[in-house]
């Protein structure tokens, strides 16, 4: 069930996760672009103060050179800028300063020492814009030529700081690189201590190839480089390691909550599953088991059991109910027809002890020896049958027979059909095992029994001879599983005599007799086998067929499957 609950929630949890995924990744690409975007505002900056320089430089030149004109026109300058524009200078045209003048405010400005410019002479005098960058100050010079009154050439320089107009944060940094008075490796030397050895190499490949602008995304820093002078670039660096890691906490935390409401779920649902659906199915199964075991079947009497539940309890017991009233019917009905089986073999019986007694009579009323005999044997076999139905009728089991019990009664019965004289002179020896005989094999085995037990007793013996006659039952060993018996009658008499030379006392080697006993053995599928060596032995090997059961039992064996 968690398995299922499972696979319904991993969808959710898949779309919530990449819904994080993505915003995780925007939250990366907007710092990506951050440094292109801060070096295009930056480089309208650029302009626009090299521009205002350029316009206040030219303004400048157009007026005749005048020391106090100067002044006041720095003065208005300085004031309309706030302090921005940090130095005017004129030089001559050997580099001497002939005016200079640095604003009184105190800023950024404190980097242009008039003091310090001949020092840098070419890089004063040339004329056009040029950037320079103090430590994190930049400035925008503008020098232009122009002449004065004496016809000599001058130049005037204006400084002014744009560091200012520049957006700047703790990640957002500015680098002007610059070909004009310096070296490249000069300028790329500069910044080495604030980029990368990589992004070093990078930068100035890109100045070699003259590219004009490029953004260059690294691990944590987006760099954009791009032109700003003739021989100028501006190198924007935007650090965004930081917002990566808090975005990669934002993204770890949103999918661990994702997650752990998932379990919590998960666990909710497990707990009310086992409360209101597992523990109520749990006792519905022990409830059925009981019921099997022949206990009856008791619902659950819990009031939160679920509405489904119950109804599945309802539905049993009307169930149960039902099946109890048919397999009592069952039972009843089994029971009946194991009473009216008793009722048939004991009706049998009666009527074969009947027709037993019938045949008596009408042998005592014949003169003839040979026609009594045949009716006295006849009486035999149909007592033989009697005895069977009247153990059938007291046996419980009522498809079997124990051959222990029911062979020597019928022994003993055929013996005492033949008069006192041969009980007195024949004694019968048994030997026989507790074997269950099927009640389809028992009609068969009691007439081979009774047909050569009389044979024996009628012929082996004759004159009041004395003799012994051995009925043995034994179980066979068998390989393939088989149930197998071997029934041996044997006597110590005078034996068989051929037809040609049988006597009157001795036993005929065909006959009615012999007939049954084959026919017999040939429905019990049995390997009949005779030998006269020293008396008579008879050997009938056969297997037993399956025992069927009782319609109690088998009515049993439904209710139980």
């Amino acid at each position: 069930m968690l398995l299922l609950i499972t696979s319904a929630t991993l969808p959710l949890a898949i779309i919530s996760v990449s819904i994080s995924w993505n915003k995780y990744n925007e939250s990366l690409e907007a710092p990506k672009n951050e440094a292109f975007r801060q070096a295009q505002e930056a480089l309208v900056t650029v302009t626009r103060d090299i521009n205002q320089t350029q316009r206040a430089a030219e303004f400048f030149s157009k007026y005749p050179y005048d020391p106090s004109f100067s002044h006041n026109f720095f003065q208005m300058l300085d004031q309309a800028s706030n302090g921005n524009f940090c130095l005017i200078s004129i030089f001559d045209a050997e580099g001497q300063i002939v005016f200079s003048e640095k604003t009184v405010k105190k800023n950024q400005c404190a980097y242009i020492n008039p003091s310090t410019l001949p020092n840098d002479r070419p890089n004063f005098i040339d004329e056009g814009q040029n950037i320079i960058q103090v430590d994190n100050n930049i400035f925008v010079s503008n020098t232009i030529k122009f002449k004065k009154d004496d016809f000599r050439k001058y130049y005037i320089k204006i400084y002014r700081n744009i560091t200012n107009d520049l957006f700047t944060s703790n990640n957002t940094h500015y680098y002007f690189i610059s070909r004009k008075n310096k070296s490249l490796n000069e300028s790329i030397d500069y910044i080495s201590p604030i980029i990368s050895e990589t992004e070093s190499l990078k930068v100035k490949k890109l100045i070699e190839e003259g590219i004009e602008k490029k953004n260059i995304i690294q691990k944590y820093d987006s760099l954009y480089l791009q032109k700003v002078l003739g021989n100028t670039w501006m190198l924007t660096t935007n650090y965004w390691g930081e917002q990566k890691r808090t975005s990669q906490y934002i993204l770890l935390f949103d999918i661990s909550l994702i997650f752990g409401v998932i379990a919590i779920e998960l666990m909710i649902i497990a707990v009310c599953s086992r409360e209101y659906l597992v523990e109520p199915l749990e006792y519905l199964a022990l409830a059925v088991a009981q019921w099997r075991n022949g206990a009856e079947f008791s619902p659950n009497r819990k009031n939160d059991v679920p509405l489904e539940v119950r109804q599945l309890e309802r539905a049993f017991l009307r169930a149960t109910r039902h099946l109890k009233l048919r397999e009592t019917e069952l039972k009843n009905a089994a029971q009946r027809q194991e009473h009216l089986i008793h009722e048939i073999h004991h009706r049998v019986k009666n009527n074969l002890q009947v027709i037993a007694s019938l045949l008596n009579l009408h042998a005592n009323q014949i003169k003839s020896p040979e026609v009594q005999g045949e009716f006295r044997r006849v009486r035999d076999r149909v007592q033989a049958l009697s005895s069977l139905h009247h153990h059938l009728y007291d046996n419980p089991e009522l498809t079997t027979l124990r051959a222990n019990i029911f062979i020597p009664e019928i022994a003993q019965n055929v013996l005492m059909s033949h008069g006192p004289a041969s009980t007195a002179h024949i004694d019968i020896k048994l030997d026989i095992d507790d074997v269950l005989i099927p009640q389809s094999q028992s009609v068969p085995v009691t007439l081979i029994i009774t047909e050569i037990l009389s044979n024996s007793l009628r012929y082996a013996f004759p004159s009041n001879q004395r003799g012994i006659i051995c009925i043995s039952l034994k179980k066979q060993e068998t390989t393939n599983g088989e149930s197998r018996v071997l029934l041996t009658l044997s006597d110590d008499g005078v034996g068989i005599a051929s037809e040609k030379n049988s006597q009157p006392n001795q036993q005929p080697l065909s006959g009615i007799g012999r007939q049954l006993i084959r026919g017999f053995a040939r429905q019990l599928r049995a390997e009949l086998i005779i030998r006269h060596d020293t008396g008579t032995i008879y050997s009938l090997s056969f297997a037993l067929d399956p025992v069927e059961p009782t319609p109690s039992a088998l009515a049993e064996r439904v209710l139980n499957s």
